[in-house]
């Protein structure tokens, strides 16, 4: 079974955006609301832990050198370096890929701050 969600990052530019296994976007889905929660007043820790849980793939979505465009897994490195260059300034633990994964979480949804589902 796939998972029912993207994460695009680049570790070139700070960005992380969501989507669903299509495509499609977040705002469409079932679960948005559980997106939004992420981005909730207070600790959002829980609501990017459940958002992991529901199946998230990091991948890499950009523009080659040779003008195609690269769609793959993202490397745990990859994962690490997005999450460095998004937060640079943080005193967080960016070798742990769990932290990091719930950052890009985070930061994916904070898109879709001040929206109601």
């Amino acid at each position: 079974m796939t998972n029912p969600f993207i994460i695009e990052i680049c570790p070139h530019e700070p960005r992380a955006s969501a989507c669903t296994q299509d495509g499609a976007e977040i705002r469409t889905h079932e679960l948005f609301q559980d997106w939004l929660d992420c981005n909730a007043s207070g600790d959002a820790e829980e609501a990017c832990k459940y958002v992991l849980s529901l199946g998230v793939d990091f991948r890499i979505v950009a523009r080659t050198p040779s003008g195609g465009y690269e769609n793959r897994l993202a490397t745990e490195s990859e994962i690490s370096d997005t999450c460095r260059t998004i937060y640079f300034e943080s005193e967080s633990d960016f070798d742990d890929p769990d932290i990091c994964r719930m950052y890009l979480v985070w930061e994916a949804a904070s898109e879709f701050q001040g929206e109601r589902a």
